[in-house]
């Protein structure tokens, strides 16, 4: 162990570590940011370096209890900057841990080969370091990038993060076993092969845990996906159930304006006058239907404000449906179908029913075609990934509307937003008016 630990500097391993803690946090939704996350870096950095430098020259039997703490210390980095529930900041560490163990290895190997009577002039350490530590973490952070980006939580199960652990436990013990003893059959007393074999065992380990994480995100993707693809089918299904319930309700309305136009010809014109008029009171609940110019809207809206009239919601609609020609059937359905359901589901927990308010508009502004759902709330929204958070207690099959409202919206090059401000709540759909109509038109 003294051999080879006295070669490797310990404020090396300390700052592979902090770095790979910075790259992580680069890319990481963040809890703090400017000043506040400069200041955090810098005294982690110090306080890694002044720990790691300090207990250089401490027993073999307290090398695993400091190594423990270094990773403590790592995770606290992480947990205090980035945003993100307890398990997956654990796997994120887990996954630094081993990367700073791979640099260090790997910056100390390649230095031993151009100087292996550790003569280097200090110019020499100095670009090693640098350009190894550097090089090692731009590529892995371009690895990373491509399935941390937009990173969400993973719902990472017990098993799964228990596995993490004893990866990562299992990769540093067997990386490093002859550090601390020679006289097993895995360790060696060849500093040139212990270089070598901690080198390519954390990397092996890292490997693992990359592909560990790629695996629950794929899961977490098809999930979504599914969850996603069942949203879709029931806003069609209710698209075609909506249809169907409107034209049953035209048929029944045209039939009673006849059967009233025959009343009033009978005797007792007074008495026959007056049930007329009531009868025609209770019927306009059911005259709802709504002409924007797009067919597939007007069935949306009719069966909502069917719904709306029932539960004393007052939902009103300014829309130009000409300007939807470039969307296909059920992408249609899927935003303005999951758009009021939220809306509805929002309002229907107001207690003054004054405040029931939901405004749906389509407009044309500049060089943009813009959908806009507007409503009014009550209580405190949180956030994750820009959208709001669901409300119902079946978290994983719900939820995911506004996210699906999203993924049509940027399949035509647009974006969605929200806004919340004093109890008026806002989506906001915005396309390029440089559409071309759709090619399945809209209707189906």
């Amino acid at each position: 162990m003294t051999e080879i630990v006295s070669e490797i500097p310990r404020a090396y391993t300390a700052l592979a570590e902090w770095g790979s803690c910075l790259m992580f946090v680069s890319m990481l939704p963040r809890k703090r940011s400017g000043p506040g996350l400069f200041l955090l870096a810098a005294g982690s950095l110090a306080v890694q370096t002044a720990f790691m430098t300090g207990t250089g020259n401490l027993p073999v039997g307290l090398w695993i209890p400091c190594m423990m703490i270094a990773v403590l210390m790592m995770f606290a980095f992480l947990f205090f900057t980035c945003k993100g529930s307890l398990p997956d900041i654990v796997c994120v560490c887990a996954r630094a841990f081993i990367l700073a163990e791979l640099i260090a290895s790997l910056e100390r190997q390649v230095y031993w080969f151009f100087w292996p009577n550790d003569d280097a002039p200090p110019a020499g350490k100095i670009v090693l370091l640098l350009g190894i530590y550097g090089m090692v973490l731009f590529l892995v952070r371009a690895l990373e990038h491509r399935h941390i980006a937009d990173v969400e939580k993973l719902n990472i199960a017990g098993k799964e993060l228990l596995g993490v652990i004893l990866v990562a436990l299992g990769v540093f013990f067997i990386s490093n076993i002859s550090f601390a003893t020679g006289n097993t059959p895995f360790s060696s007393r060849y500093p040139r092969e212990i270089a070598i074999f901690r080198t390519l065992t954390d990397a092996g380990g890292y490997v693992i845990l990359y592909a560990h994480y790629v695996l629950c995100c794929q899961a977490r993707i098809r999930k979504e996906l599914d969850a996603m693809r069942r949203i879709l089918q029931n806003q069609y299904a209710q698209y075609k159930h909506s249809r169907d319930s409107i034209e049953h309700f035209n048929r029944i309305y045209h039939d009673l304006k006849h059967q009233l136009n025959a009343l009033r010809a009978e005797y007792d014109p007074g008495k026959k006058d007056a049930w007329a008029d009531v009868i025609m009171d209770d019927i306009k609940e059911y005259d709802v239907r709504s002409k924007t110019g797009n067919p597939v809207l007007d069935v949306i809206l009719t069966g909502k404000q069917l719904y709306c009239n029932r539960h004393g919601i007052s939902l009103t609609c300014v829309a130009d449906g000409a300007l939807l020609a470039f969307m296909n059937v059920r992408d249609v359905c899927t935003i303005f179908g999951n758009a009021l359901d939220n809306a509805i589901e929002s309002v229907r927990k107001i207690p003054d029913k004054e405040k029931r308010l939901i405004h749906v508009s389509v407009f044309k502004r500049k060089k943009f075609i813009m959908f806009r759902f507007e409503n009014c709330y009550e209580g405190e929204l949180r956030y994750e990934s820009g959208l709001p958070v669901t409300t119902k207690e079946d978290a994983d099959y719900h939820g995911y509307g506004l996210k699906s409202i999203r993924t049509a919206v940027r399949r035509y090059g647009g974006n969605a937003s929200v806004h919340a401000q004093d109890g008026w709540f806002e989506l906001d759909c915005i396309f390029p008016s440089a559409q071309e109509p759709s090619p399945s038109g809209v209707t189906h």
